[in-house]
């Protein structure tokens, strides 16, 4: 198989669960990989020096090859959600500076179960292929066309792109949808930007290549996990996993194995100088004793309740 270029983003809150996913598709990779951390060009505002060479020494340690790749995009004091990093406006403006034929763009909530990389095949005739998402028609009837088919809003989670049409297509657009995000009302970032600028050119991607437990859906033989939504596995407390759906519990305890072999392949000769490093992360992450953890799970259950009560 051709070299793959993988590229991903995250800022310090998800270095850890971004080391998890980049191994975790390193053990179900067979060809040459391509590595680009994206960044926008005002990363250290959201990473540290020593994030970046950790995850650096980590992808080299795989045998894939790296490249930091700064972004013309400023993104620290960009719209944010509850849960999710602005760092994830860059996924636009690397698609404007890519140099890659083609590329796929990964969510750092992912892991890979199975062999992903032929997802590249997906990519036809438009810039971007990428899975459906559901439960967007009100997103769809302001901006699409009249008469234009339901269902046409991609998630952004996992992207095929072809780099040189985006540019051609989509990059005027998309920036000057950005310049009025608080205008045009946007809410799920970079995501409700791109579908606003790509209106459904979107080749279809396979489903089990952006299997979304959280959804409750039932996907066969998924090939990539995404931890779309408000819970996140790195962030697990028991309480939690029983409440869960069962798919999503069944793709917790996924995670969990991925979780435990990073593990213990840092603790082994190739990254032996970065253990440390690691498991500072993930206590970072997690808080002292679980506590972040149990914070912001109680948070996401009593936003559920608010919502209940306030249909």
């Amino acid at each position: 198989m051709a070299k793959v270029t993988v590229a991903m983003t995250a800022d310090s809150n998800f270095i850890y669960p971004l080391a998890i996913s980049i191994f975790s598709y390193s053990q179900q990779a067979a060809g040459e990989i391509q590595f680009e951390y994206a960044v926008p060009s005002d990363w250290r505002k959201m990473l540290r020096q020593k994030e970046v060479d950790e995850v650096e020494k980590l992808v080299k340690s795989l045998n894939w090859s790296f490249r930091l790749v700064e972004c013309p995009i400023s993104a620290a004091e960009l719209p944010r959600t509850l849960h999710i990093s602005p760092i994830t406006f860059v996924k636009p403006a690397y698609f404007d500076i890519a140099d890659a034929e083609k590329v796929l763009f990964l969510d750092a909530d992912t892991i890979a179960v199975r062999g992903w990389e032929d997802m590249i095949k997906f990519i036809d005739k438009n810039a971007i292929a990428a899975d459906s998402e559901e439960n967007m028609q009100d997103f769809e009837l302001k901006w699409g066309s009249n008469g234009q088919p339901r269902g046409w809003y991609a998630n952004a989670g996992m992207l095929v792109a072809k780099p040189d049409l985006w540019r051609e297509r989509h990059e005027n657009r998309w920036r000057s949808l950005m310049n009025d995000y608080r205008d045009h009302e946007f809410e799920l970032l970079e995501q409700d930007v791109m579908n606003a600028a790509l209106l459904g050119a979107v080749d279809p991607l396979p489903p089990e290549y952006n299997f979304r437990p959280a959804y409750g859906k039932k996907v066969e033989n998924p090939i990539v996990l995404h931890y779309a939504g408000y819970w996140k596995p790195w962030l697990a407390t028991p309480g939690l996993i029983r409440s869960l759906n069962p798919e999503l519990r069944v793709a917790f305890g996924a995670y969990a194995r991925v979780e435990k072999q990073f593990q213990a392949f840092v603790e082994g000769q190739s990254l032996s100088s970065s253990k440390i490093f690691w498991k500072e992360a993930r206590r970072s992450v997690r808080g002292p004793f679980g506590l972040k953890a149990q914070k912001y799970n109680l948070r996401g259950l009593l936003g559920n309740i608010k919502r209940i009560f306030l249909r």
